[in-house]
């Protein structure tokens, strides 16, 4: 057993450790069931221009009769798959009968054809390019003379647009492009925004122009989806954000430089539009200060105070928690900022509660009184949050935003929790490897050797090369993760080499915790070692458990590109 431990730490002192990673991948893809509920099939499925898609089917067995199809279309290569595979991962999808089709889009993996990172969205009536339509019929009927969704700026508006900067104090910044066209990347002016408010004002016309007939415009106006009765709803193009007494939608957005809101107060047959070409400093964002306090100086709320509940105090300490936002990384390593976002409710006097990431124009989280079974309307202000379990009985905030919700979460995804055990395990890393060199010149000072066999020689070294790999692991996500949030577009394949890297890195950290709990194991079984010795090496086991807690709980070590 020893010789063998001996090997692996030369192998891993000398970093060849990975070979060790891809082993035990290797062993977890050989070790697939042999039992199969599908009969799976790879055909080469032919396109209408006659491009290939490869495509792996999974039927059910036996199949006796029609069934539905749940197609899954990847540019990230559909891998390795099995009858198993599939059974386990999709388990709900399985039992109701589902034909899985998992195909490789064009031009990526086995598939066929040439890969377009960006395809120019186009319209499935007219098929022309999507901002060839949007100019046809909507800029040119509307006399939106300065908008268009060309990147880069074409020459003739290039002139008119204003520099973006991250903050009001740095230098400005170049045209700003988004990849994630069409989104966010209208690039138009106050006066063009005017006209398109005014033709959804008035059903879609405006002057003899008309953009949408009256039918239309008005579904896209109405409430299509909400989580309950007394929240905000979706619709379609628009959500609502309902305030002072006026039912309103609205779209806000940003991009790296600008920040963007648009509402319509249909009731009062008016919109209001800003933009701004900075972040600032200031929560809330300076276009919802400036709207709020446009609502109250021109509709200010006649509406009765309502009576603060009976049970306040009690439902209070029950929605109490922290809540993670569904909007977010489900899978990828970038779960980590939904973690690092968690939203923190907590029960103040009187029966009220804060939230303490919403906070008001001073600074400070706003606070909400109960006015209504689990529902909490701003002290002094107009919006609601209420609380509901959802399916699983878990209980969700819903917030006056109604494109995403706030999930509770436990123990293991508290950042509070997670992040207290992360600072302290990194922190104990770091002063070991920085006491490491000062205790050695300790003893080289008094002439002390330390009295280690090889062995123990070779776990001393492995436990510091551990946490070095675990240090530079946190690092480089740190360091990139905080790069690719002012260039986005490094979130790519640009960004994906360099990400993988790093995550090999965490891969051999996260497998030297195994050499790290086997020191442990040898120091107390070792009679001749102190009680100190014994207890820094047990103390060094939950210091790499804490390290790897974080990591699993952000998906830091899962290696997708799906962002």
């Amino acid at each position: 057993m020893d010789k063998a431990i001996s090997a692996i730490m030369t192998i891993f002192s000398r970093l060849r450790v990975v070979l060790i990673g891809f082993a035990v991948v290797a062993s977890l893809n050989a070790q697939q069931a042999t039992n199969s509920v599908f009969n799976a099939t790879e055909p080469m499925i032919s396109m209408r221009d006659g491009v290939r898609l490869y495509t792996q089917v999974y039927v059910p067995t036996p199949a006796r009769e029609q069934l539905p199809i749940l197609l899954l279309r990847t540019p990230y290569g559909s891998g390795e798959l099995s009858s198993a595979r599939i059974a386990a991962s999709l388990p709900e999808l399985t039992a109701d009968g589902y034909i899985i089709v998992v195909q490789d889009i064009r031009g990526r993996f086995k598939s066929e054809g040439r890969f377009v990172m960006l395809r120019q969205p186009r319209d499935p009536v007219s098929g022309h390019p999507f901002n060839e339509y949007i100019e046809e019929n909507i800029f040119k009927p509307l006399g939106m003379t300065h908008s268009t969704f060309v990147q880069p700026l074409p020459a003739t508006l290039a002139p008119y647009m204003s520099n973006g900067y991250q903050i009001a104090s740095d230098g400005p910044k170049p045209f700003e492009m988004v990849v994630a066209f069409p989104a966010g990347s209208l690039s138009s002016t106050a006066t063009d925004m005017a006209q398109f408010m005014m033709a959804h004002l008035q059903d879609g016309q405006l002057g003899s122009a008309r953009i949408l007939r009256p039918e239309t415009a008005q579904l896209m106006h109405s409430r299509q989806f909400a989580l309950d009765p007394a929240a905000n709803a979706m619709a379609y193009g628009f959500y609502e954000e309902s305030r002072n007494g006026h039912r309103i939608i609205g779209h806000a957005g940003d991009t790296q430089y600008f920040h963007t809101d648009l509402h319509l107060i249909l009731d009062a047959g008016i919109g209001f539009f800003v933009s701004h070409n900075s972040l600032g400093r200031e929560q809330p964002l300076p276009r919802t200060t400036m709207w709020e306090m446009f609502l109250d100086r021109y509709f200010p709320s006649t509406s009765p105070a309502e009576p603060t509940f009976g049970s306040a105090k009690a439902d209070a300490k029950a929605v109490s928690g922290t809540y993670m936002l569904s909007r977010r990384s489900e899978t990828s390593f970038l779960k980590v900022a939904t973690l690092l976002g968690e939203f923190t409710v907590s029960p103040v006097e009187d029966g009220m509660i804060e939230v303490a990431q919403l906070t008001g124009p001073n600074g400070k989280p706003k606070q909400w009184r109960e006015v209504a079974p689990m529902t909490f309307l701003e002290e002094n202000g107009h919006d609601k949050l209420v609380f509901k379990p959802d399916q699983n009985d878990r209980m969700q905030l819903i917030l006056p935003y109604p494109f995403f919700v706030g999930q509770r979460v436990g123990l293991l995804e508290n950042n509070k929790i997670l992040l207290l055990v992360l600072g302290i395990s990194l922190f104990l890393m770091l002063l070991t490897l920085v006491l490491w060199p000062v205790a050695w010149f300790v003893r080289r000072h008094y002439s002390h050797k330390l009295a280690l066999t090889s062995m123990e020689r070779r776990l001393r070294l492995a436990v510091r090369i551990v946490f070095v790999l675990d240090l530079l692991f946190m690092a480089a996500m740190t360091g990139l993760v905080v790069y690719a949030s002012t260039h986005i577009e490094f979130l790519s394949d640009r960004g994906n080499t360099w990400f993988h890297l790093a995550q090999v890195i965490g891969v051999l950290g996260a497998i030297g915790t195994l050499v790290v709990l086997y020191n442990a194991i040898q120091t107390w079984r070792n009679r001749e070692k102190r009680i100190w010795g014994k207890l820094q090496a047990t103390l060094f086991v939950p210091v790499c458990l804490g390290f790897l807690w974080f990591a699993f709980a952000g998906n830091l070590l899962h290696f997708s590109s799906n962002y």
